[in-house]
């Protein structure tokens, strides 16, 4: 494995890691690899307190407003799309799969965790339906952030 890795320093054979070669993990930025998990686990820890947090609620969509509902699932979806958006970055980050449905499920999942989330603590008493929209909305918001982040790969000339 050094003798590998030498010729490899000099350019004479081509044996770096399989995720370099597929082009999963940009060796440039492999040092700064760590920012994006990181990115990611504050901002899922910060949308959750949010979410279970009945005061942040009544502040960003008042009840008093004919349309609350609408206006709540319409910034979940946008709030889903950036979560999705870093998740998908990170997976790209660690040279793992970050497929547009890997993804969407994923934060689908964390969608599902914050409704548990709101029944135990925020003592939310929602139906099996509205909580489905509501996974829902994390499905599709997840999956409009991993397209975006593919998107921005491609134009930047698949750098991920």
């Amino acid at each position: 494995m050094r003798r590998a890795y030498g010729a490899w320093r000099r350019g004479k054979a081509d044996v770096r890691p399989a995720a370099v070669n597929s082009g999963l993990v940009n060796p440039a930025s492999r040092s700064r690899s760590w920012l994006w998990p990181v990115l990611c686990a504050t901002l899922m820890i910060g949308l959750f307190a949010v979410a279970i947090s009945n005061a942040a609620y009544e502040a960003t969509s008042p009840s008093w407003l004919t349309f609350h509902v609408l206006l709540r699932k319409a910034y979940s979806v946008v709030a889903f799309a950036l979560i999705g958006f870093v998740l998908a970055r990170t997976l790209h980050a660690t040279g793992s799969l970050a497929s547009v449905l890997r993804v969407a499920l994923g934060v689908g999942l964390y969608s599902a965790f914050i409704e548990l989330g709101q029944w135990l603590y925020s003592g939310a008493h929602e139906t099996f339906a509205q909580q489905s929209v509501d996974v829902a909305a994390g499905l599709i918001g997840g999956a409009i952030g991993a397209a975006l982040a593919g998107v921005r790969a491609v134009r930047r000339g698949g750098e991920r």
